[in-house]
Parts: C-alpha cells; sequence; structure tokens
C-alpha cells in the first residue's frame, strides 16, 4: 500500500467532509474559530499598538478565549482566513494538514516495530474510525495533539532505541506542541519515565 496514495485519497474525502459541514459543530469550535478571526484581524492590522488593539477588539466581542488556550492553532487558521477569506474549508484547514501529517507518521512509526500486513491493518483501521474522522473534520486540537505524540514519539524511538540522533526535531516538536495544548506535557512525563526505566535496566545488567 503506498502511503503517498492513501493519504492523498484520505485528504480528498476529508475536504469533501468539511466543505459539507455547518460552520460551526459545537461551542469549542466556534470560541476557537473567532480567536482565530481576532488573529487574523491582528495580522491585518500589524504593527499596532497590540494592547489597544486588543482591549478595543473585546469590547466588541467579549467571548473572546485567548488567554485560555495555547495560540498556536488559532494563529495558523488566522493566516489562513487571512490567506483565504472565512469559510468552512479555511475554519478546518489546519486540522485537516494535522491529520495527514498524523497518518504519515502513524505509518512511519508503525514501519519500525510491525511486519507490512499488521501496519497496513493498522492504518486501514485508523483511516475508518468514525470519531477520528470526526475530528479530523472539525477544528478542535485532539487532532494536532495526536500528529504531536505520534511524531515525537517516532523520533523519540529512533533516538534512543535505533541509535539515530534525532534530538534536535524531537526537542522543536515538543516544544511547538506545547503551544497547541498543555496537556502534551504528559507526553514529556512518559518519556522521562521511559528513559529512567532504561537507565535502570541498563544499571541492573551492568551489576549482574
Amino acid at each position: 500500500m503506498k502511503i503517498s496514495l492513501v493519504v492523498a485519497v484520505y485528504f480528498i474525502i476529508l475536504l469533501c467532509i468539511i466543505s459539507q459541514r455547518e460552520v460551526f459543530t459545537f461551542y469549542d469550535e466556534a470560541s476557537r474559530c473567532m480567536d482565530s478571526i481576532f488573529y487574523m484581524s491582528l495580522m491585518k492590522s500589524f504593527p499596532s499598538d497590540i494592547m489597544t488593539y486588543v482591549e478595543r477588539f473585546y469590547s466588541y466581542y467579549p467571548g473572546l478565549y485567548i488567554i485560555f488556550y495555547p495560540p498556536l492553532n488559532q494563529l495558523i487558521t488566522g493566516f489562513f482566513y487571512l490567506l483565504f477569506g472565512i469559510n468552512n474549508i479555511t475554519s478546518r484547514l489546519s486540522t485537516l494538514i494535522f491529520s495527514v501529517l498524523s497518518v504519515v507518521f502513524f505509518h512511519k512509526l508503525a514501519s519500525e516495530f510491525y511486519p507490512k500486513e499488521l501496519k497496513n491493518t493498522m492504518i486501514l483501521i485508523l483511516l475508518s474510525s468514525p470519531y477520528f474522522i470526526f475530528l479530523s473534520t472539525t477544528n478542535y486540537l485532539e487532532v494536532q495533539m495526536m500528529f504531536f505524540v505520534v511524531s515525537c514519539s517516532y523520533y523519540f524511538f529512533k533516538t534512543f532505541l535505533k541509535g539515530e540522533d534525532h534530538s534536535m526535531k524531537l526537542g522543536i516538536l515538543l516544544g511547538i506542541g506545547f503551544l497547541i495544548k498543555w496537556s502534551i506535557v504528559i507526553l514529556y512525563l512518559a518519556f522521562l519515565i521511559f528513559l529512567l526505566f532504561k537507565r535502570g535496566g541498563e544499571i541492573f545488567k551492568k551489576s549482574s
């Protein structure tokens, strides 16, 4: 199964689903899209007195959540708004891109540990999951988080199990992921626990 063909077909399917969706599915998505409009407007007016601009924007639209959510996803969506206008597709375009990248890195990660037949089955299960497809066609943060979890896990295991140095890519992705959703700190802890157990196992082998 050629991953490039699978990704292309998957991208087209998601694009068709997004084009048929309502503007906002749930409140969380609406609030993130509103924040994205704020960032788009800020980009248009840049450079300006940012504090004055924020105060004026808040006076008209007090429902912003820019101090509650990390900004990166909303900044990306705001940039797409600036380029392509505000519509169904640009509202979910960042999620669509991260979903496609998640599939690519999931394929890479599975290729490191599983035979071809099992890897292909895993990819098909992922792509046919209704929940994954739903999250990939809304402006939520779960798919973005999946991308960072899978891509960071790929570079982590390549570095610490395969002996290849991808520490720079790993560090950059971990840092960027924190700008998407703060709960990625759990991944930091998981990697730390793995390294502690790995180090403890090496010490035990040497002592025995």
